[in-house]
């Protein structure tokens, strides 16, 4: 998995808070972008794909983790 600070696509984020709450690190949390969305903030990123595993609006989105 590529680092997911640069697979985050801040222009296609919603501000859902979805990324933050299924970080198990806590590495994410919102900040206002530059149009005043919020937008994930990520710090200390361990790289382990369940913002972008669980991201809506990612390529690498798999449905079946909603249940």
């Amino acid at each position: 998995m590529g680092n997911v600070k640069i697979m985050v696509d801040t222009y296609k984020c919603t501000g859902c808070s979805r990324c933050s709450l299924l970080c198990p690190y806590g590495c994410i949390s919102l900040k206002d972008g530059e149009l005043g969305f919020p937008v994930p903030n990520i710090v200390e990123c361990k790289n382990c794909g369940s913002c972008i595993k669980g991201c809506p609006f990612s390529d690498e989105y798999n449905e079946d983790d909603d249940e």
